[in-house]
């Protein structure tokens, strides 16, 4: 794009010389066009042998030589070419070969780097969302020490709802050349809801926080506890291998000032002693768990002490332990931030490397996909037919075409992002199978040909720097009723030229048949991976949808 600078300074690609441009002509000195606008005064350029390029007539016009677009487009459409080639090779992975997160060359627990490993060390992947909005970690465990480059997330891109980038670039080696892995992630995570203190639940479903006497086969008095939680893991009952994870986690939701204000690293708290008129209040302490605003009190049965144990590093301390049997009681209309447990993710990780002189060759593509419910497994129980919709992310490479000779004239190379509208037919609806199908007798009868099926699309495909496009991708393949996966073709609009797709239902979905219940018998989610290809270009990425209720 053209664009009018002060030629005062200007640093140019460009070899040592001058040219006097006339009033509404230009000239090319090196990659840079040099303009004087028509109706101006005439502008001599002097260009210096270091490149520095200055002008006699102040103002005029830089922009590109056509030289120099046709090399920047030489150099796109190389490295496009190489993106292409990746793409194609993702395409012809099976099952097995299938790297996902973290590429086909990934370091081995003893050291050694073997492809397609079965031991090889997958990266990490931790989503989270609290009110400002989704967190997303990669880790690497062959690259944890402090010196190792981390992956960073680079920013926020307005392309869709929950879809973030993340960076991390190598030193350059010996010859020059820089070796970056970029991972795109798209989820549909949901922000916190404020509920209920007792009705807040964990990931199983669990109400974790209802009020009550007797919390983790502990009794307490009720003079003491009523409308309260037993801390988990404070009380000595509590303290064993099978929950000292469960304990830690704890800890993480107890706040409260006095437990982590400077002093020694073992407070003590005395009892606040059941059916004695004579309270203790040195044993409340006012503070929030789980987000939540109350009080923690030591209430224990034995009217021992408890205690709160704590680590110290730069001057900060935080909670390691505590023991006694703390109970916490929230305030009246107190709250907790209950997290989306339903979400899916899914994206793509790539290898690229730029050599010395700026040539990017695009080392590897793969596709992942996922889901915070249990993969479904068997679904042979499953009736009827459930729709999903969704979002799809990918990488992809668009050529344009010459129209007389059909050859590719440029190519150019990006991520994307689309929507997917799935439907999957699983077994037939009705308690008697054996019946016939006949639409007259039987209306809402499935058509064996349709069992066990599922299609859809993949369109509103958005490219790099938000362009439009009309590719669209037609899904229809069939589901392994024992492990609950699909597989089958993802047809673009080139003929013989089929891609594929591979699909994994999740959420449990319940067996029971009555007509009460069978509507909602169905997974929950679906999230796959695919590629497919177009006349002008082609495409890789993965999926994630989930049930679309009516």
């Amino acid at each position: 794009m053209e664009h009018t600078v002060d030629l005062s300074g200007l640093e140019a690609e460009a070899t040592a010389g001058e040219a006097e441009i006339a009033a509404g002509m230009y000239a090319d000195i090196g990659d840079v066009r040099y303009s004087c606008p028509a109706g101006g005064e005439d502008c001599e350029v002097v260009v210096a042998a270091d490149g520095t390029a200055t002008s006699t007539g102040g103002k005029a016009t830089a922009a590109n030589s056509p030289a120099y677009e046709m090399k920047e487009t030489a150099a796109t459409t190389k490295a496009a070419g190489t993106k292409a080639t990746a793409i194609a090779t993702e395409h012809m992975q099976g099952t097995d070969d299938d790297a996902g997160l973290g590429g086909t060359a990934r370091t081995d627990a003893d050291g050694t780097t073997t492809p397609n490993d079965a031991t090889d060390d997958v990266y990490g992947l931790v989503i989270s969302r609290d009110g400002d909005g989704t967190e997303i970690k990669i880790t690497d465990p062959a690259m944890v020490g402090d010196d190792d480059p981390k992956f960073t997330q680079a920013m926020d891109l307005d392309l869709g709802d929950g879809l973030t980038k993340h960076v991390r670039k190598q030193k350059a080696d010996a010859d020059g050349n820089v070796e970056e892995e970029v991972v795109m992630v798209r989820t549909d995570i949901e922000a916190p809801t404020p509920v209920a203190f007792a009705k807040f639940k964990d990931a199983a479903g669990t109400e974790t926080q209802t009020l009550n006497a007797r919390q983790d086969g502990v009794t307490v008095s009720d003079d003491n506890v009523a409308d309260s939680i037993l801390v988990p893991g404070t009380d000595t009952v509590n303290l064993n291998p099978a929950n000292a994870t469960e304990a830690a986690n704890i800890l993480t939701l107890v706040k409260a000032a006095q437990f982590t204000a400077a002093g020694a690293l073992e407070l003590p708290f005395d009892a606040d002693t059941a059916g004695t008129a004579d309270k203790n209040e040195a044993a409340k302490v006012p503070g929030t768990y789980n987000g939540a605003s109350g009080t923690y009190t030591c209430s224990n049965t034995t009217g021992t002490s408890c205690t709160v144990t704590r680590t110290v590093a730069e001057g900060k301390y935080t909670i390691s332990a505590m023991a006694g049997g703390w109970t916490f009681k929230p305030d009246a209309g107190a709250m907790s931030d209950q997290s989306d447990y339903d979400y899916v993710h899914y994206g793509f990780w790539l290898k690229r490397t730029t050599d010395a002189m700026g040539a990017v060759t695009y080392n590897e593509v793969e596709t992942f996909a996922d889901a915070s419910r249990a993969e479904s497994s068997d679904v042979g129980a499953v009736e009827g037919t459930a729709t999903y919709t969704g979002g799809a992310t990918g990488v992809y490479v668009k050529n344009t075409l010459d129209e007389n000779e059909g050859t590719i004239k440029k190519a150019t190379a990006g991520h994307f992002t689309a929507d997917v509208e799935l439907t999957a037919t699983f077994g037939q609806e009705g308690e008697d199978p054996k019946v016939a199908v006949n639409p007259t007798e039987n209306p809402g009868r499935i058509a064996p040909n349709k069992l066990n099926t599922i299609v859809g699309t993949i369109n509103e495909f958005l490219l790099s720097g938000g362009e439009k496009n009309s590719w669209s991708v037609t899904i229809e393949g069939d589901i392994s009723t024992t492990d609950g996966t699909a597989s089958g073709t993802a047809k673009g609009n080139v003929k013989n030229e089929d891609g594929s797709f591979s699909a994994t239902f999740h959420g449990t979905p319940t067996t029971t048949t009555t007509a009460e219940t069978r509507p909602h018998t169905k997974p929950s989610a679906v999230v796959g991976e695919f590629n497919s290809f177009f006349t002008n270009g082609s495409v890789a990425g993965a999926f994630g949808a989930q049930e679309k209720k009516e």
